[in-house]
């Protein structure tokens, strides 16, 4: 397969003359490499702000430009799904479509003296959370399915969180099934809270015996305040 090469292009009499999609994909490779310090911090906002001004599609042709199962590009992927993750890209077809299959990117086997293998947890959160964000309510069966069957509690998290965040009521029965399944305190705190956020009346019994009968003091805590939030009326 031909790799494509980024190119910044040629000195003539007009000066450096580059590609704008070349440009936007230099940025956002530079972006995602960029490490979280104070020093730092001023550059990324600026970086962020070139981006967004040239809209969506240089970061699905960067994200398509990429090879998925290159674990060096675990934290730059990541990084460009949450930029997807705007309410400004709601009803985008493609970017749809790219975080739908960003959920089921999964272990990744790669050269070593072990084989080892690596799971892409990272990606999978972020689509679901990004989903969510621009309010793709059509991808709630796709998300919930993560919640249940995901192997990284972290990601059930995060996919638990985007249900909150879509407000869907019509799967409260399925998260009171998963509350029950669990026994990862975290997850069963974040399922506790979204019941919360979504307010449904129907999650109020099985709030309650959580008040009286969880071991685990923060999911208590979190179901008094849940209830707290149930619309009654």
């Amino acid at each position: 397969m031909q790799k494509r090469v980024y190119a910044l292009g040629s000195i003539g009499k007009e000066g450096l003359c580059m590609n704008r999609k070349r440009i936007v994909s230099f940025l956002l490779l530079f972006l995602a490499l960029i490490p979280c310090t104070r020093e730092l911090a001023a550059q990324e906002v600026l970086l962020d702000d070139v981006i967004f001004a040239n809209g969506a599609q240089p970061i699905l042709d960067f994200l398509r430009d990429q090879q998925t199962w290159d674990p060096t590009q675990i934290e730059v992927r990541a990084k460009m799904i949450r930029f997807l993750g705007r309410s400004s890209n709601k009803g985008n077809e493609d970017i749809r479509s790219e975080l739908l299959q960003g959920m089921q990117i999964g272990f990744s086997k790669f050269a070593s003296k072990n084989n080892r293998s690596l799971d892409f947890w990272k990606i999978r959160a972020e689509s679901a959370l990004a989903l969510a964000r621009i309010g793709e309510t059509s991808a709630i069966p796709a998300i919930a399915k993560l919640a249940r069957d995901d192997t990284d509690v972290q990601v059930q998290i995060c996919a638990v969180q985007a249900l909150g965040l879509l407000k869907a009521g019509d799967y409260v029965p399925f998260l009171i099934d998963l509350l029950y399944l669990t026994d990862h305190g975290r997850l069963a705190q974040e399922i506790t809270r979204t019941l919360g956020i979504i307010g449904d009346k129907r999650a109020f019994p099985a709030l309650l015996a959580l008040t009286m009968g969880y071991v685990d003091a923060n999911v208590q805590q979190a179901a008094v305040a849940a209830m707290k939030m149930l619309k009654w009326q």
